[in-house]
């Protein structure tokens, strides 16, 4: 929806749509879980030796005959009855994604307006279905704002000033918070398998890669101008960035166990353990912080009616990313007491010769027949194409690029 707010003047407009999605989900059968009857023997030979399996792994649906894995404790050997297990799960998906935007004419000469972009999903039901009570849910939300002021500054030069931002922010966790409270669990001779999260996995406990959040916020300005002087159409420009990250990547951070055999669970002697905790004074988040930044200046010079030239450079200004290595090492270097072998060295520098330039030139053909009804409807396809960027362009980045619609190298 959209209208007039100020005859001539102000304009608004503003859509909202509704998205949801739901299916039917089905993880992989289990071959070797405890039946019940397993659980019952299981529970009284072994107790707390294998609680955390008996929590975190329902029993199976439909006994396999003649399917068992053997445990011994002290004693005589005992056979566990297996059979399999499926899980199913409910994928739901609901999205809000919303826009705004206002126009406001000052004068003749001046127009300032804003942009404002929303999608906010929630995604539940995908990844790990059995066990079950292992899907993913993740929610997602991204904004996007921006802010310009166009100047015709006189009947030969233009101004265009933009200021953005845009934050998005995702969390991707199990739906069942109490599978953090253990590692990732595997026995093989059990079918518990997969560490990573995902569909193919079949262990208990909270996936090896699980949680995963992001949180980042980007700040652009842009500021272009455009100067006509006889037969040359200048242009220049800046577009100045600012990102902020922080990251919570927990790989192996609880730990991972692999087990070959039940009885080895039961014995608590693992053939494959890891994990991954921070060194003192580290931490599993990391933080971000760069800049980049980029400027350009462009000449089409006009020879002839026929005839144009265009020349310019590009000066790119890229982050660092050894700045962000030493950020996030500098507290276990001090929790080390400043031991320089917990220090990181021999990073590179901030590229400072980042330089592109630019020729092209163009001909137009008048009076060239088929030919020139060729390149004169290329031309004008082109010009299609590249109005609809430049209207697209219109949109907030969450990327600091020049808009190709005035430069592109």
């Amino acid at each position: 929806m959209g209208g007039p707010v100020a005859k001539d003047k102000t304009f608004f407009f503003g859509s909202l749509e509704r998205w949801t999605d739901r299916r039917l989900g089905t993880g992989n059968t289990i071959r070797g879980v405890p039946s019940i009857e397993g659980r019952t023997l299981l529970n009284a030979v072994a107790g707390d030796r294998v609680r955390m399996l008996l929590d975190n792994l329902p029993a199976a649906q439909s006994e396999v005959a003649g399917l068992s894995a053997p445990v011994t404790i002290g004693g005589p050997t005992v056979q566990i009855p297996l059979g399999t297990l499926t899980g199913t799960s409910h994928i739901v998906f609901n999205a809000w994604q919303a826009s705004g935007r206002v126009d406001h004419r000052l004068n003749g000469r001046h127009t300032i307006g804003s942009r404002y972009l929303l999608d906010d999903s929630l995604n539940s039901g995908d990844g790990q279905v059995s066990p079950p009570n292992l899907t993913t849910v993740t929610p997602l939300r991204r904004q996007s704002a921006t802010t310009f002021l166009n100047s015709v500054v006189s009947p030969s030069s233009y101004n265009e000033l933009r200021v953005s931002y845009h934050r998005t922010t995702s969390n991707n966790t199990a739906s069942n918070p109490n599978s953090g409270l253990i590692p990732s669990v595997e026995v093989n001779q059990l079918g518990l398998i997969g560490f990573q999260d995902g569909p193919t996995r079949t262990g208990i406990g909270l996936a090896a890669t699980l949680p995963r959040t992001n949180r980042s916020n980007t700040y652009q300005l842009q500021e272009t101008i455009a100067l006509v002087r006889g037969p040359h159409s200048l242009k220049f420009g800046a577009d100045l960035s600012r990102h902020d990250t922080a990251l919570l990547f927990a790989a192996t951070l609880r730990g991972r166990l692999v087990y070959n055999t039940l009885q080895n669970l039961v014995d608590d002697f693992a053939q494959q353990l890891a994990i991954n905790p921070p060194l003192p004074g580290g931490s599993p988040w990391y933080h971000y912080r760069y800049s980049d930044h980029g400027f350009f200046a462009q000449d089409q010079w006009r020879i002839f009616r026929s005839l144009s030239l265009t020349y310019g450079f590009r000066y790119e200004l890229p982050r660092n990313p050894a700045d962000d290595l030493r950020r996030n090492n500098q507290p276990i270097v001090d929790a080390a007491g400043g031991d320089p072998r917990f220090a990181v060295s021999a990073l590179p520098a901030r590229d400072l010769r980042d330089w592109a330039p630019r020729f092209g030139f163009s001909y137009q053909f008048p009076h060239a027949g088929w030919l020139g009804r060729l390149f004169a409807k290329t031309s004008q396809f082109c010009a299609v194409v590249m109005q609809g960027h430049m209207t697209t362009s219109l949109m907030p980045r969450s990327s600091a690029r020049i808009n190709s619609g005035h430069f592109r190298l």
